[in-house]
């Protein structure tokens, strides 16, 4: 039986490990803090938001990165009650938070486009296709998740062969998902500054 249990540790060492998935979209998170501080703009309320907003964001993932790491890697491990504790922030607040920033993001990228085409703004076809190869790795890795809590219900602390399913379908999520956030923060970093005039300044 102890073989089996190692099994299963080796096996969730892939799915903590995967969580690196997320450095690129943290990477994308603070150049585009440091690409607004090389704007030279004069300060002010709307910029202040803006910048607090890429702020967020930044620190968001590092702690989603954080607690995910921490509570896979000691999910199978009894030996650290009071880290598996703690490590319960994972499903319990930032990955729930994280996952309904990114919702938001989605649909203001999408709100962001519709105003740029009212205004006859320069639609800059190639984020656009970069924000559609994001869109389906985040509507598929959505499906995913879904069809994975409702079927796999339970199979986290089952038999030997439901956790390792389990961990191989979660390993999975997070590689469809994690590269749909990393496009779409990609996309965010692309279109920074217009982002930034469209919704705060009303032009292109």
């Amino acid at each position: 039986m102890g073989l089996y249990k190692n099994l299963v540790k080796y096996v969730n060492r892939n799915t903590f490990l995967s969580n690196a998935l997320l450095l690129p979209a943290l990477y994308c998170a603070i150049t585009g803090i440091i690409n607004i501080y090389n704007w030279n703009l004069e300060p002010s309320r709307s910029l202040t938001i803006y910048l607090s907003l890429w702020y967020i964001i930044a620190i968001l993932i590092f702690f989603v990165i954080f607690f995910s790491v921490l509570y896979h890697s000691t999910m199978y491990d009894m030996g650290f009650p009071i880290l598996r504790k703690i490590a319960k922030l994972d499903y319990i607040l930032t990955a729930p938070l994280f996952a309904a920033v990114i919702v938001f993001l989605f649909f203001v990228y999408i709100k962001f486009l519709s105003i740029r085409s009212n205004i006859q703004c320069d639609m800059g076809n190639l984020n656009v296709e970069i924000f559609g190869v994001a869109s389906v790795y985040l509507i598929f890795g959505f499906f995913f998740y879904i069809f994975k809590k409702f079927y796999q219900k339970g199979w986290k602390r089952g038999n030997i062969e439901k956790k390792i399913v389990y961990l191989m379908t979660h390993t999975f999520f997070h590689y469809i998902g994690y590269t749909g956030i990393t496009l779409l923060l990609m996309v965010y970093l692309l279109d920074n500054r217009n982002i930034y005039n469209t919704f705060f300044l009303g032009k292109c």
